[in-house]
């Protein structure tokens, strides 16, 4: 880890194998883990989890590009009355989770419907997006 860690530029070869890994297989995107095998990003997106009622996301520390949908995410949710918890992100912590969504600044908020088997609700995720980002 380095002061470049969390910039997408400076370390998108796993991102560019990851998008070819998720193209290869026909899905939309892929998790990029780091070193220690804990979920860092998407692909192209950094990634939320919402488990019980609490919102969760990697710290920078994790590796994760310093997004700026993210950082307006993280900024915001409190506002919203949600819990917001940066810490690190276990594949078992993904796979149980009540939902998922990926942010970027050019799509927003992108709700996950399934991973592996796991299937995910998006009743939080649209309460955010409506809240946050929804034009009109």
């Amino acid at each position: 880890m380095d002061s470049f860690s969390n910039c997408k530029h400076n370390n998108y070869l796993p991102y560019t194998m990851a998008a070819l890994y998720a193209q290869q297989q026909q899905w939309n995107d892929a998790i990029v883990l780091n070193t220690a095998e804990r979920v860092c990003d998407a692909s192209i997106a950094n990634v939320f989890i919402i488990k019980a009622g609490t919102v969760y996301t990697c710290p920078l520390q994790e590796g994760c590009v310093a997004g700026i949908m993210r950082k307006f995410i993280l900024d915001n949710l409190p506002a919203l009355g949600l819990a917001v918890s940066e810490q690190p992100i276990s594949t078992a912590d993904l796979l149980a989770a009540d939902e998922v969504f990926l942010t970027n600044a050019v799509t927003g908020i992108r709700w996950v419907g399934r991973c592996q088997n796991s299937r995910y609700g998006n009743r939080l995720t649209n309460h955010i997006f409506d809240r946050l980002l929804k034009k009109g």
